[in-house]
């Protein structure tokens, strides 16, 4: 009996601690670092893709 009213305060317990430990990630200096360090990858990535395709050629009337 002790088990079923103990289960749900463990439960509740720990998505409290996962939220607050999130939270306090997003507040993380190193953790914006590395996200702007993975949209700075992503921005290279994109770069490089758009070098990849063929330029189109200028009509000669411009």
């Amino acid at each position: 009996m002790g088990e079923m009213i103990a289960k749900p305060f463990y439960l509740l317990k720990k998505i409290i601690f996962t939220t607050k430990f999130t939270t306090n990630l997003k507040k993380n200096h190193f953790y914006n670092k590395s996200q702007a360090i993975k949209s700075h990858f992503l921005e290279k990535i994109t770069i490089a893709t758009n070098l990849k395709q063929p330029k189109l050629k200028k009509p000669p009337f411009l």
